[in-house]
């Protein structure tokens, strides 16, 4: 459990009229369970301050690896359903917005809100120093794909970090 940022997007990222869509702040709670090597998490995010204000939930599958004492390897797919008040919120177009970017009102429901698959690498420099970087690709589900306001439905990412053990 903890606190954890929500999504977000700036005014230059969004059509022209729809505006920006500010950083938030999320309560979260999860549980994960290991079997067979494998690690099964899922989690439940309550937006409470900026943002859509809505609820996330996540599904994550992953099978970590430890190539060697230093060298870690996780595959990871998950996927995330979202509430209508957050779906909407980020993907949707109310009437001001429409009039304002020319673009159809847009509205949708609760559902599944996009899927991923991604491979992540860590290498520990010491026992409590690493560095590592995530990567893979992103695709929206359900009928927030179709919001006027998206323009990629697909996508890939990538992360690097640096990690500290306490």
């Amino acid at each position: 459990s903890g606190i954890t940022m929500a999504d977000n997007y700036r005014a230059k990222d969004a059509p022209d009229g729809i505006g920006s869509l500010s950083f938030g702040v999320g309560a979260r709670g999860f549980v994960t369970l290991r079997q067979f090597g494998f690690e099964a998490t899922t989690g439940v995010t309550k937006i409470f301050a900026g943002s859509t204000g809505g609820v996330i939930a996540d599904f994550n599958l992953s099978r970590p690896i430890m190539v060697s004492e230093r060298l870690f390897i996780n595959p990871t797919i998950g996927a995330r359903w979202a509430n209508g008040r957050h779906n909407n919120r980020y993907f949707g177009v109310n009437a001001q917005q429409s009039d304002a970017s020319g673009l159809p009102q847009f509205s949708v429901g609760s559902g599944l809100m996009d899927a991923k698959a991604d491979v992540g690498v860590q290498y520990r420099l010491t026992e409590r120093i690493g560095l590592g970087a995530v990567g893979g690709v992103t695709t929206l589900l359900g009928d927030v794909k179709n919001s006027p306001i998206v323009e990629k439905k697909t996508a890939p990412y990538a992360i690097g970090f640096i990690s500290y053990s306490f």
